[in-house]
């Protein structure tokens, strides 16, 4: 619900680290695409962009990080303000909500107003929701059981790839990114024409920095034509994808609720009892970064042993990785110095905020600077990161690919493998002023056995033969109707 105005880049998700995980970035979904329609305008995303006349607007959402799936209101209904992003860098797929109509009052409405109880009933609704969202996800994704997916097609053999391709097939289109990325890594089993297939089925594929990434390391590398097919699905959402966008929207929408109970009984001077109902919602919340709040109030009342108490029994009652462990302890250490000194330290207790804020621990790191920033004792400058303006946005056309000329072509069609048991794989390249061609199959006597219309210039399709008798088959092209080659 951001108006943007007169930017070079409106949304900006940059970093400086060299290495990316799948938490870089900002929530993979922006909005909310209903399996069924609806019409409720809070669903999409709800921002207005920097209109395209600016001569120094550059981008709408630059995007260096994971990829973003940005649902956007019916255009039409929103002009002259700009609610469709198109001028984008990186990941970002962009998909309307036809229906949906903007207007600023209707898709943004206040997010602070109503009491206590009425904040809670609504955040405990988006908690149901949630959490009943995930259970259909969890059934949907892969079957229901990744992990045994993803034993079957790490342990496929090359004998098997039909088998395996059809198999992803059955399961598609809610493949996890796990699953396609050992499909893409089983080269011996699955020829580039068999992922393609299963890919296309999940278009998830094509907004997934990890699979696309796995895909570049292919040994023998895909064509851009089959590329593109895949990148279609940047265009479109599966049944998986709807429901892990309407996961993220009533987390977002429990957050919400959350931040505004907490500030609630944080600054309300009006209720009775606000800090114990502060404290107890946090107890109830459970997770890691609200125990770390729990402790906080308990520092600020005074009470140091509910306070240590807490912050000690994280290491028992969570699985902590050795970099959560670590500002666990800098939590500890931090507030045993706010407990002894307060504020204003002595050249011991300095030096230990020093340590913390170089440690880099979280936020006892950033709480230590803050107090060494006030006592003028250091110096930091937040840092900024910008947009590459020099990078320019670009549309892809098949014909892009399109290189050389047809000279001393030998052959247009490729089979493999030849002979084939239950399946092979053809491939074509068609002449540059081609306007149709089809693929004709017939046995040794002319018996027509099936035929494959041809949409691309150059491609890969995998063709059955498990119904068809042990033989010798032709494979035919034609080209405008005219016969350009015969194979065996």
């Amino acid at each position: 619900c951001n108006d943007y105005l007169k930017n070079i880049s409106d949304i900006s998700v940059v970093t400086d680290d060299t290495i990316i995980t799948t938490d870089y970035g900002i929530a993979h979904y922006q909005g909310y695409l209903p399996e069924e329609p609806n019409a409720d305008p809070t669903l999409p995303a709800g921002n207005t962009f920097t209109f395209t006349a600016d001569s120094n607007h550059a981008y709408d959402i630059y995007n260096e990080l994971n990829g973003i799936v940005y649902i956007y209101h019916n255009r039409e209904n929103a002009l002259p303000l700009r609610v469709h992003p198109t001028m984008n860098y990186g990941n970002v797929s962009t998909i309307q909500n036809t229906i949906a109509d903007y207007s600023k009052t209707e898709a943004c409405p206040p997010t602070l107003g109503g009491g206590g109880e009425e904040m809670k009933s609504g955040m405990y609704a988006a908690n149901e929701s949630a959490d009943s969202t995930k259970v259909a996800i969890e059934s949907l994704e892969d079957g229901g059981d990744t992990d045994e997916l993803d034993f079957d097609v790490v342990m496929s053999m090359p004998s098997e790839s039909l088998e395996t391709r059809d198999m992803l097939l059955d399961e598609s289109p809610n493949l996890s990114d796990t699953v396609m990325i050992s499909a893409i890594e089983k080269e011996e089993v699955l020829p580039n024409a068999m992922l393609r297939d299963v890919l296309v089925e999940n278009p998830q594929a094509a907004k997934s920095e990890q699979v696309q990434a796995a895909l570049d390391e292919r040994s023998y590398p895909m064509s851009a034509t089959m590329r593109h097919e895949i990148d279609a699905g940047r265009d479109s959402l599966s049944e998986k994808e709807v429901s892990e966008a309407a996961l993220t929207f009533f987390r977002q929408e429990e957050n919400s609720l959350f931040n505004q109970l907490q500030h609630y009984y944080a600054t309300d001077t009006t209720i009775s009892f606000g800090v114990d109902s502060l404290k107890q919602l946090y107890v109830d919340n459970g997770s890691l970064e609200k125990q770390y709040r729990l402790a906080m109030v308990y520092y600020k009342m005074g009470d140091t042993t509910s306070c240590d108490s807490v912050i000690d029994n994280l290491q028992y009652t969570f699985d902590l990785s050795t970099e959560q462990e670590a500002e666990r302890q800098d939590y500890d250490t931090y507030l045993n110095l706010m407990q002894q000194y307060g504020t204003l330290p002595d050249s011991v207790s300095s030096a230990q905020l020093m340590q913390l804020m170089q440690s880099d621990n979280g936020r006892p790191a950033t709480y230590a600077r803050n107090i060494l920033l006030w006592l003028d004792q250091t110096t930091y400058n937040e840092p900024l990161l910008l947009p590459d303006t020099s990078l320019k946005m670009a549309v892809v056309k098949m014909d892009d690919f399109i290189v050389g000329s047809d000279n001393e072509k030998e052959s247009w069609l490729t089979i493999k493998p030849n002979p084939a048991a239950n399946y092979f794989t053809v491939s074509w390249e068609l002449p540059y002023d081609s306007k149709s061609a089809t693929l004709i199959f017939t046995d040794m006597n002319g018996l027509f056995v099936g035929k494959t219309i041809l949409y691309s210039r150059e491609n890969e399709k995998v063709i059955k033969t498990e119904n068809w008798h042990p033989g010798t088959y032709l494979i035919s092209l034609l080209v405008d109707g005219q016969l350009l080659e015969t194979r065996n």
